[in-house]
Parts: structure tokens; C-alpha cells; sequence
């Protein structure tokens, strides 16, 4: 039985157009249950990961549990279209969203600088967690941005032409930042089967010393604005977890939407990744594991930053980081590729 899967990577181009900055800077603190969630369809639709044939593409590479990039590469999001994959991380040094396009996930080339420039509202240098989403005719960018002269830090868009980029932009503000829940970071977008499109992301609980939880937030089918209140879908409840959860990415499988996070801290060998199983984008969700699904091995410590694809070959992956020496810096967090095999 075939694997199908739906991620924000498998809408090719999104006909609606929206404002170019619709909604609000600031949500509603909100509350845990949301408006009642559409069922699932009873049958998932095929997958498509390109806008043309892969057919030039010899046989899928082996995954191992080395890193594909030995650099640091932290936060990573990874595109497929046009038989080729597009990778995108956090800064890192002077590289404002790195970039990196490959053929077979194994053949990495970069990294370039995709966000040159960050609107006048954000820290230079301060942007992590970039994510895509096919709207229209081209693409938008997702990150996080820390609020100059703040210890906040919200969500914002840019945009682009193509994965290459360069994406720009131009907002006064940031587009997602719920001050009253200390801001919002890790943007993981989602198209359902439907076309639907969802926001997944983490309330920066940290900055006002408060709980922070994975919310989901419906938007218009272009990805610019916002549709109703967001709905929050899990939180830190299990011993292994704290302090936090954080980086969400979710994918139907077999009509069932599971819940990528990491949990515990962002440099510890005790950061892991979690799976919580979902009923649809907006919940309710359960957590059917008791600990991580993804933990430090030798050479890989404290993975985290899962963030689920679908590879030009059909495969349901995920791109994660983990740091290849004693976690922290001056060390780095390489770029991993792996089959989440539970998901079945």
C-alpha cells in the first residue's frame, strides 16, 4: 500500500490571492478548543511533490544516520519540486536564511543567502526556522524574527519568485505575534487534502517565563491571512518534554496527522523529538508515545527541528539536526535526513 502523504511542500501553485499583508500583528490569546474541525476525507488524494516529471532521477539514495550536511544547519525545511530538493535553515554567521539545492539528497551544494535584507522592525541576524509554502506564482517565506530592541519574537512572511529566491519583506510589523503569549516562532505551514491551508507554531512562552505550546492557525488558501482564532493542539506534559515543546510539523499518512515536535531545551543531549497523533489540523491530538522517537545517538546528540517532506521520489522523510560534537556552541548542528518508519 502506497504511502500518501499531505504537506505544505505538496501543493504545487495555490490559485487565491489575498492581501499582501492581511490580518492583524497581534492574536487573541485564544483557548484550547477551536471551532469544530472538519472531517478528514475518507480518501487521500495522490501525492505530488513537482510541478513536472522526475522521472530523469535515477533510483532513490539509501538514508543513513549520518549527516547529509556537515555544517551548521539548524532549523531545516526541505522543498522537493521539479526534481530537485531545496534545503532552508536558521542563520547562521553572516548567512541570513541558508539555502541549499540538491538532486539527490545527497549531492548538497550551497549554502547562499536567500534573505538578504530583514524589514525594518526586526534584528539583523536574527531570523531562524524558515519554511515555504507554493502560493500563486511563486513562494512565501515563513521565519522568525526577534522585534528590535525586544526580547520578542514574532512571526513574519516574505516573498519570492522562486525557491532560489531572493525573497523580500516589506512589512511595517510582524504578522504573527501574540504579545499576551510572548510572541510566536517555528512557522511550519500545512495544505490539507482539501486545500485548506494551516500554520503550525510555538508561543514564545519562554520570554514572559510562562507555558508555551504548538498552535494551530487556520489561513486563507494563499497563505497570507488569517481565517478564525488559532487552536492550540498540544502542550508540555510528559516528564521528558520540559521545559518547553516547540519546532511543530505535521503530515496525513494513511489519513492520520501526526504531530512532529521537539521538547527539552535546543542544546542538551536530552532534546528529542516527539509524536503526537492528530484528528485533523486543528485537533484534538493525544500523544501515543511516552518519550522521544528521535534521541541522541553517538554522533547525532539532541536531534530536534523534525521537519517532515515529501522527497522528488514519493518518500515520506524528514529533515532534522543534530550536533555532530558535544552539543553546543562552538559546535554546530548538521543536517540529517531519515525515514520516520512508525508512521504507518
Amino acid at each position: 500500500m502506497p504511502i500518501v502523504v499531505t504537506l505544505a511542500i505538496a501543493l504545487a501553485a495555490c490559485s487565491d490571492t489575498g492581501p499582501a499583508r492581511g490580518g492583524p500583528s497581534t492574536l487573541p490569546s485564544s483557548t484550547s478548543a477551536g471551532p469544530p474541525a472538519a472531517s478528514p476525507p475518507t480518501t487521500d488524494p495522490p501525492v505530488t511533490t513537482s510541478t513536472s516529471s522526475v522521472t530523469t532521477l535515477g533510483p532513490p539514495p539509501d538514508l543513513s544516520a549520518d549527516p547529509v550536511w556537515d555544517l551548521d544547519f539548524p532549523d531545516p525545511f526541505v522543498l522537493a519540486t521539479s526534481g530537485r530538493h531545496y534545503a532552508f535553515a536558521t542563520t547562521s554567521g553572516r548567512i541570513q536564511v541558508q539555502r541549499l539545492d540538491a538532486g539527490s539528497l545527497e549531492d548538497w551544494r550551497g549554502p547562499s543567502e536567500v534573505l538578504p535584507d530583514l524589514p525594518s522592525w526586526a534584528s539583523d541576524y536574527s531570523s531562524w526556522a524558515p519554511a515555504l509554502l507554493a502560493s500563486g506564482d511563486g513562494y512565501l517565506l515563513y521565519y522568525t524574527a526577534r522585534v528590535e530592541g525586544t526580547d520578542q519574537h514574532c512571526i513574519s512572511y516574505a516573498q519570492g519568485s522562486e525557491p532560489d529566491g531572493p525573497f523580500v519583506d516589506d512589512s511595517e510589523r510582524p504578522w504573527l505575534c501574540p504579545v499576551d503569549l510572548g510572541g510566536a516562532i517555528d512557522p511550519s505551514p500545512l495544505v490539507d487534502a482539501d486545500g485548506t491551508v494551516h500554520l503550525l507554531w510555538k508561543n514564545d512562552g519562554v520570554t514572559l517565563r510562562r507555558e508555551s505550546a504548538i498552535w494551530s492557525q487556520p489561513l486563507a488558501r494563499d497563505g497570507r491571512s488569517f481565517v478564525g482564532e488559532p487552536v492550540r493542539l498540544i502542550e508540555t506534559d510528559q516528564d521528558w518534554e520540559y521545559p518547553h515543546v516547540e519546532a511543530p510539523s505535521m503530515a496525513r499518512v494513511h489519513g492520520t496527522y501526526w504531530l512532529a515536535y521537539s521538547a527539552n531545551w535546543w542544546n542538551p543531549p536530552a532534546d528529542g523529538v516527539g509524536l503526537a497523533r492528530c484528528a485533523s489540523p486543528t485537533g484534538p491530538c493525544e500523544k501515543p508515545f511516552d518519550g522521544p522517537v528521535l534521541e541522541s545517538t553517538a554522533g547525532a546528540e539532541g536531534p530536534g527541528g523534525a521537519e517532515f517532506f515529501v522527497d522528488a521520489w514519493g518518500r515520506v522523510l524528514w529533515a532534522y539536526h543534530a550536533w555532530t560534537d558535544e552539543p553546543g556552541y562552538p559546535g554546530h548542528r548538521a543536517l540529517h535526513v531519515g525515514e520516520p518508519r512508525f508512521l504507518d
